[in-house]
């Protein structure tokens, strides 16, 4: 099993951080975790953005 855990916060305390630290000791040990944080700016998944034409730059190359 692989797991990414997206984070919100750069923040080593972040309450987010603690919660997804917390659930990831609870893993099985053949599982894999991911910790990754979100560039800032990058905008919520909007579906009548996601055109060549409307598609902020930021989520093409966080997508790349």
């Amino acid at each position: 099993m692989n797991v990414l855990v997206l984070l919100g916060s750069l923040r080593p305390e972040s309450t987010n951080r603690q919660l997804a630290n917390a659930a990831l000791a609870h893993l099985p040990e053949s599982a894999r975790a991911h910790v990754s944080t979100l560039p800032a700016g990058l905008p919520f998944y909007d579906e009548s953005l996601d055109t060549d034409e409307r598609r902020p730059a930021l989520v093409d190359a966080f997508r790349a």
